[in-house]
């Protein structure tokens, strides 16, 4: 039997035999450990902007999408963990005056950092230290 030059055009290109079986078996159990360990990452961090990317992520990031979607979630993915270590970070405090960044004082404040609270140039963010909290913080 002699075979045409589309039939060539529409095999498989990819010789292994079950890799694509393998590979839609492998891609939900990856989506659900990026998000197990997003999700163990956003609750060590204490982040605010970390957490709205996260939900951004929930919407984007299906096991099932295509090459556009998937850089989107690469990206999506390198942002929240990048803002999870970012020396700024939002607050939903309300402060008086335009939004601004502000200085975020952990621990008992200097009489310098007592000053600044009171003139509403910094957050308090109390005793507790976690490790990588932000130098600023997003008022409004």
């Amino acid at each position: 039997m002699r075979s045409n030059g589309l039939q060539l055009l529409h095999r498989d290109p990819d010789p292994r035999p079950g890799f694509g079986r393998a590979k839609q078996a492998l891609q939900p159990l990856l989506y659900y450990l990026l998000l197990l360990a997003g999700l163990v990452w956003l609750i060590s961090t204490h982040r605010l902007l970390s957490s709205l990317l996260f939900l951004i992520i929930l919407v984007v990031h299906r096991p099932r999408f295509g090459w556009r979607r998937g850089i989107l979630s690469l990206v999506l993915w390198g942002l929240f963990y990048a803002s999870s270590v970012a020396p700024f970070d939002i607050t939903f405090i309300n402060y008086p005056g335009p939004p601004r960044f502000v200085r975020l004082i952990v621990g008992l404040p200097s009489p310098q950092g007592a000053l600044l609270l009171m003139q509403h140039e910094a957050v308090w963010a109390g005793c507790m230290r976690h490790g990588n909290e932000p130098k600023w913080v997003w008022v409004w």
